[in-house]
């Protein structure tokens, strides 16, 4: 067993003491369970042990990380309660519309290197949402990457990012998932940024359709959803978050990100409490 001082070095946070069976240096990270890492003494005075988790973060699942940050983010619901601040919520309006982020190949598939298989789950309920929108002639909008050979135009800091070891980055990692494959009356657009507004006609496309409800889902929750929810918020738009349908390669990044985005900048909804939405307009 260890201990190391998490938080601020200002001597006001206690220690926590993480206790890890001693394995191999050969040991696979997955076969730790999360069973065998218990938080002692308050988690609230760090909201992200990363330097501690760093070996663990990318292997947990959306439940473990809800519990390693359970006492942190209520604590932070507290402040909001007792504020009476970030309490109310944007609602479905009258004419809503799905926007489906980055389901593609280079995202989805985990042969490349931003590839995920946590994304599975995700697109399978996104596929749902879609055949219920279609069913009700709901304007649907993708995005994706423009894919780009070898140039010197490549975007910084990207899913593109080369690595040897993984599949090379091509036309087919900014192909949309068959599994949520768009349809000829789809509209198709590619961003270069992470939000799906900043750049593109996307609202102007809304305002054309008079949408004015976008319910969002696709990747990464902690990067492309968070800056479009925020892009959809400004743009008057009301934004509402599908949990079922958004992912991340990270649990911890995912669970924090909703609960941020759900306080100040969307509504966040499971899927089906969307389906009972879309539901009660027939």
């Amino acid at each position: 067993m260890f201990s190391k001082t998490i938080g601020p070095g200002n001597g006001k946070c206690r220690q926590a003491e993480l206790q890890v069976r001693r394995r191999p240096a050969s040991a696979v990270v997955r076969q730790t369970p999360w069973s065998q890492i218990r938080l002692r003494d308050e988690f609230r005075c760090a909201l992200f042990p990363f330097p501690i988790f760093r070996k663990y973060t990318m292997v947990l699942s959306d439940r473990d990380a809800q519990r390693l940050l359970g006492d942190a983010l209520q604590s932070i619901d507290e402040y909001y309660e007792q504020r009476g601040i970030f309490q109310g919520k944007f609602g479905f309006g009258e004419r809503p519309a799905i926007v489906v982020v980055d389901f593609a190949y280079g995202w989805t598939d985990s042969s490349y290197a931003g590839g995920s298989d946590r994304l599975d789950l995700p697109v399978e309920k996104t596929a749902e949402l879609l055949a219920a929108g279609r069913q009700r002639g709901l304007p649907i909008i993708y995005t994706t990457s423009p894919y780009r050979p070898e140039t010197g135009d490549q975007p910084f800091k990207s899913a593109a990012d080369r690595s040897t070891t993984f599949r090379a980055w091509d036309a087919r990692a900014c192909e949309i998932d068959q599994r949520v494959a768009p349809e000829p009356s789809d509209l198709l657009i590619y961003k270069e940024n992470a939000s799906a507004f900043f750049g593109t006609h996307l609202a102007p496309y809304l305002i054309e359709q008079k949408v004015d409800t976008l319910l969002i889902t696709g990747c990464s929750t902690s990067a492309c959803i968070r800056a479009t929810a925020t892009d959809a918020k400004g743009n008057r738009f009301r934004p509402v978050v599908v949990s079922d349908c958004v992912g991340d390669r990270s649990a911890v990044c995912h669970v924090f990100t909703l609960h941020d985005i759900q306080s100040r900048f969307a509504d966040v909804v499971s899927l089906d409490q969307a389906l009972q939405q879309l539901s009660d307009r027939d």
